[in-house]
């Protein structure tokens, strides 16, 4: 299937339904609150797991069934942190040693520290990972939270109360 995958209704809501298209009235609604962390989360990921659940569940973006994309995101962070730990313990580049056939020494070869490639593949992970739940400052200015009141100028105001007066009447 091409194009861009579909967004949840939830996060329509939250964004105002920009795109003023009708909203799937049946999609499956979980219930708010946080999943269990998993047991196999290293001590990082699990630090980041009680770090951003709390935050999460304020911001009205976590539900129970969230647990498996959570877990991925935290995991992901730990081994970002472990990667970039490697790296400043280690540097850019590595020094390997050359040896002949008789594995006597004849040099060496620099190169790039696999921790590199590592860590950069953990951070487009992280990247596409924290949209899908608003921590970044991009994907946090599309979201609105529940029971957060558009802010309305005093015409789309009085527009906004003549349609719904009109919309009361026909009813």
């Amino acid at each position: 299937m091409a194009g861009r995958r579909p967004k949840a209704t939830a996060l329509k809501i939250l964004e105002g339904n920009p795109g003023k298209r009708p909203l799937n009235e049946f999609e499956p609604q979980p219930k708010k609150g946080s999943p269990v962390a998993p047991a196999f989360l290293t001590d990082s990921a699990r630090a980041e797991w009680d770090r951003i659940v709390p935050q999460l569940e304020e911001i009205g973006v976590l539900t129970q069934i969230d647990g498996t994309a959570l877990a991925s995101y935290c995991q992901a962070y730990a081994r970002w942190i472990e990667a970039e730990a490697a790296i400043t313990k280690y540097g850019i580049v590595i020094v390997e040693p050359i040896m002949d056939n008789i594995g006597e020494h004849v040099g060496d070869k620099i190169r790039k520290n696999p921790a590199c490639t590592a860590a950069m593949a953990f951070q487009r992970e992280l990247r596409a990972l924290i949209s899908v739940f608003g921590l970044d400052p991009s994907s946090r200015t599309r979201l609105k939270s529940e029971g957060q009141e558009e802010k309305l100028s005093p015409l789309a105001q009085l527009l906004k109360e003549r349609s719904d007066h009109r919309a009361q009447q026909r009813a």
